[in-house]
């Protein structure tokens, strides 16, 4: 299984209890993939860190457009 950080799979980064409830593939592009391992090396690790090297929970880290609109998400949302 492919990471996106030392501590975070691109499992995790795209898991979605909604998009699993109503059939949608949460699958991000790759330029998407390769920013959110920015993101992660950059925020999420330090976290860990900072954490006493303690797991975090991502809950939501990506979602696509039809994730974040049965959501209501925001138009402007950081997910996507």
């Amino acid at each position: 299984m492919m990471n996106i950080s030392a501590h975070i799979s691109y499992r995790e980064a795209t898991r979605s209890a909604t998009a699993k409830r109503h059939g949608i593939r949460n699958t991000p592009n790759p330029a998407v993939v390769e920013n959110r391992t920015i993101v992660a090396e950059h925020v999420f690790e330090p976290l860990r860190i900072a954490n006493r090297n303690r797991p975090i929970r991502v809950n939501s880290f990506f979602r696509s457009r039809k994730l974040r609109a049965i959501v209501k998400g925001s138009k402007n949302s950081q997910h996507i």
